[in-house]
């Protein structure tokens, strides 16, 4: 019997393990994960709700930076767009870092140059985030003078960078001012991205803010606090603005504002208080002459309920004392002394008199 319950109990297991290793083959490799299917983190934007700014989460002036170490425009927007990089805007919300495209202005002069960078949600949707400016005065000057300025709705007016390197021999100023007969578009945007391009995840401003400060250490360039001068040449999207923007914008268009206000519940200004209506609605509350809404008096007794007599100290209320014995036949042949007549007491019917404060 043991022998028999033993060898039972064996070919169960033998049988569940071909069974386990047949399921295990025929299951497919799992994908390895890339970065937009990346699980979310405590560093990650959630949680940051609508507090996000714009402005923080492009730095200019590690843009600016940048141009140091890039010998074209086209490797500048591959390290833009880079992972752990100096972008982390999320315009549409998506919880996603936004591609940054880069457009090299159609004017253009001997001694200026420009550049736009933006952001491409569709046709007509573009956001301007900032614009380069390269300027020579010569055209023997090894390098150049560079701006970096922000777009007026992220960084308000006059917010951008200046790196004097107009002596210094610098890649990208050779390229810039180049004898290039074709200009830099840049075909690729939020809904047609590269093939090396992987989107990646925001993180929180404070993690991103971090990761930057080696160009805040030791800036390549200087703040400018001042307008910026007579620039000759244009943007092709000079000024243009995303209105689904979900983040917060320094100097908004009419419509981001509204946009703002619909997605994340900013309160509104207290709107004036609407006029009664005509009959029916009640009147306004307290009101002294204690009328309603049609100018009649309101009755001091409530419906159903008979009107007693005055005795000067409210209406409807009935005398203290005695009724008297011989009531007059049309009321009371004077009034009583002291009393004041209620506000919407109806007159007595019928006299009285007695031990009450007024005479019948």
């Amino acid at each position: 019997m043991d022998k028999a319950f033993w060898t039972f109990l064996i070919g169960i297991f033998i049988f569940t393990g071909c069974e386990t290793n047949a399921l295990t083959d025929s299951t497919p490799e799992m994908q390895q994960p890339v970065d937009n299917v990346e699980t979310r983190t405590d560093d990650e934007i959630e949680g940051e709700g609508d507090g996000v700014w714009a402005k923080e989460n492009f730095d200019l002036l590690a843009v600016g930076s940048l141009l140091e170490d890039v010998k074209d425009i086209e490797e500048l927007e591959q390290v833009v767009n880079s992972k752990e990089g100096v972008n982390n805007l999320d315009l549409d919300g998506d919880g996603f870092t936004d591609y940054v495209s880069i457009e090299e202005f159609e004017d253009r002069s001997d001694g200026e140059r420009g550049f736009t960078l933006f952001s491409k949600f569709g046709p007509d949707e573009v956001q301007e985030i900032a614009s380069l400016i390269f300027l020579r005065d010569r055209p023997d000057r090894r390098g150049s003078n560079v701006y970096v300025q922000g777009n007026r709705q992220i960084y308000g007016d006059n917010f951008g960078f200046r790196g004097n390197w107009i002596d210094k021999s610098i890649a990208i100023a050779g390229w810039v001012f180049g004898d290039r007969a074709s200009y830099y578009r840049s075909p690729y945007y939020n809904r047609n991205l590269p093939d090396y391009y992987r989107r990646h995840k925001v993180v929180r401003t404070v993690k991103y803010k971090s990761r930057l400060f080696k160009y805040h250490k030791n800036p390549a360039m200087t703040k400018i606090t001042t307008p910026f001068g007579k620039i000759m040449i244009k943007s092709r999207y000079p000024g243009r603005s995303y209105r689904r923007a979900h983040a917060r914008m320094s100097n908004p268009t009419s419509d981001q504002k509204i946009f703002i206000n619909a997605k994340f519940g900013k309160p509104g200004k207290p709107g004036k208080p609407g006029k009664p209506g005509k009959g029916g609605k009640p009147g306004k509350a307290g009101d002294p002459k204690g009328k309603n809404d049609t100018g009649k008096a309101k009755s001091a007794n409530p419906p159903g309920r008979k009107a007693g007599k005055s005795n000067g100290k409210g209406a409807g209320k009935k005398p203290k004392g005695k009724p008297g014995s011989n009531p007059g036949p049309k009321g009371n042949k004077g009034k009583p002394k002291g009393l004041n007549k209620g506000p919407g007491g109806p007159k007595g019917k019928g006299g009285s008199k007695g031990r009450g404060k007024g005479k019948g």
